[in-house]
């Protein structure tokens, strides 16, 4: 009878009978292989095979499943549910030079069904995507949940946060910022984060909007001339450092507003739209939570405070060029 040896392990021997034999013979090497009496007799089921249970285990169907991949960390801090978020969404993870094309193309698909139940939660999205979306443009990382982010920024973030505004904007951010900080820098631990971020949004909206007239009237030569009559009205002008002459004063943003009349003002300082309005609640809940209102700046330090406000103040500023694009399609907003 033909047979096949086998080396399995531990110095054990397999013989495999060639023909249809229903026999296995296991045996030491040190036993005789050509005398019969030396096999031990297994008796198996011939159509079922044998398989060591070594080679089992490097068997490709039996691989321990690969470990599921890492979650994606977070681009910010509202979680989308819309169609219309969710693909944005996407594409600005997987592709955002397709960003572009696939808002206009939820914006069509919106004006032609006017009527569609969840147009509302759409347009907000769509605008909290475009938000997210300029955040990454400018290579600035956004918070994502309050208290758990780190914010304490380095120089270079806070560098990029304020390269997002005109020279004329800063200098009023500073203002705010500088306010911020007296009022609430020395305590913050009675701080009420929630409701600073929010009115650190509406400022930075408000602030983007009308600086935007101002260098239009700007650049179009258009600006009230100064008069300035006396030393405390000078304060409001951007004097030139190497001229100490009152005569030699530029207009600035902030005698700008001052020299608005009420009723503008008053058309300033409204967000405009609806969807707007509710972002920013949904944004500051999603930020500090269900007790965003209560929520206190414990141990957040001076310089974690000043990027907070920094970027409430960009998120506003967004959300107005957000909204200028989405009504530049169609007039999409109830104002």
């Amino acid at each position: 009878m033909n047979m096949k040896v086998c080396s399995l392990k531990s110095g054990v021997v397999a013989v495999f009978p060639s023909s249809s034999s229903s026999s296995l013979r296991f045996l030491s090497p040190s036993l005789n292989l050509r005398s019969s009496n030396s096999f031990t007799k297994l008796k198996i089921r011939a159509e079922i095979p044998i398989i060591p249970k070594f080679v089992k285990a490097y068997s490709p169907c039996n691989r321990p499943p690969p470990p599921p991949p890492p979650p994606p960390q977070a681009m910010a801090p509202l979680q989308l549910k819309s169609p219309s978020g969710k693909l944005l969404l996407h594409t600005l993870t997987a592709h955002p030079h397709l960003l572009p094309s696939t808002i206009d193309q939820q914006l069509d698909r919106l004006e032609a069904d006017a009527a569609a139940a969840d147009r509302h939660d759409n347009l907000e999205e769509i605008l909290y995507c475009i938000i997210v979306h300029k955040f990454t443009e400018n290579s600035i990382r956004m918070i994502t949940m309050i208290p758990t982010c780190q914010l304490d920024y380095q120089e270079e973030d806070r560098h990029k946060l304020e390269a997002a505004h005109t020279d004329d904007a800063m200098d009023m951010i500073e203002g705010h910022l500088t306010f911020v900080q007296d009022k609430f820098g020395a305590h913050p631990g009675k701080l009420r984060l929630g409701k600073l971020y929010s009115a650190s949004v509406k400022f930075g909206y408000y602030l983007k909007r009308v600086d935007e007239r101002f260098q239009l009237e700007k650049k179009m030569d258009t600006l009230p001339t100064v008069h300035v009559g006396d030393v405390e009205s000078a304060i409001l002008y951007d004097c030139d450092d190497e001229e100490d002459d009152l005569d030699n004063l530029s207009y600035g943003l902030r005698a700008y507003i001052r020299g608005l009349d009420e009723e503008t003002l008053r058309r300033f300082a409204t967000v405009r739209s609806e969807e707007a309005m509710s972002l920013i609640g949904k944004h500051e809940k999603a930020l500090f939570g269900d007790s965003a209102m209560s929520a206190l700046a414990s141990g957040i330090g001076s310089s974690g405070l000043a990027m907070l406000v920094l970027e409430a103040v960009a998120f506003g500023s967004f959300l107005w060029e957000a909204e200028c694009y989405i009504e530049s399609k169609c007039k999409f907003f109830t104002c």
